[in-house]
């Protein structure tokens, strides 16, 4: 129900007016590695509304240069399964781009497993990539509700306030 609202938007949005995204896959790989339209995160992306920047290649894991990144310039930089997105904002190399220097560089949360991976919480992962890359669209998704009813209603756990915000 969530992912079909989601789609009923995003469904509608050209192409030309999709941020481009590129999703780096944390601990997997490391800072440079990405997926293709094979993965998990592409279909997270394009189900959010993003044009993921690795489309096109045909490996499931896909591995970036730094010079290709900065030639891409990503709208939106999604950091899957790490805990900090220091080695991406903090990179002289890539203060150029247009996601660090829009501060849109963030990490993908994680509850009990990773949001950017097919779980039965991926769902929530959707509205929160939506919600940054279509604030505008997506103003009355509020994640944060949306995770603390989903933990009531399958784990029968109560999220404080703190422990939402914190995934």
């Amino acid at each position: 129900e969530r992912i079909q609202k989601v789609l009923s938007v995003t469904s509608k949005i050209p192409k030309s007016k999709r941020p481009k995204v590129f999703y780096i896959c944390g601990r997997i790989n490391g800072a440079t590695n990405t997926q293709s339209r094979f993965s998990t995160a592409y279909w997270l992306v394009e189900a959010a509304g993003g044009n993921m920047l690795t489309y096109d290649d045909k490996a499931y894991f896909v591995s970036v240069s730094t010079e290709q990144l900065i030639a891409w310039n990503p709208d939106i930089i999604v950091v899957g399964t790490s805990p900090s997105i220091d080695s991406i904002v903090n990179n002289p190399q890539l203060q150029g781009i247009t996601a660090v220097k829009e501060h849109r560089v963030f990490i993908s949360p994680e509850g009990l497993f990773y949001w950017s991976h097919f779980s039965t919480e991926s769902f929530l992962c959707i509205l929160f990539l939506a919600k940054r890359f279509h604030p505008d669209l997506f103003a009355d998704v509020d994640v944060k509700q949306e995770l603390k009813s989903y933990y009531t209603t399958v784990y029968h756990y109560l999220l404080t306030d703190d422990e939402a915000e914190r995934i």
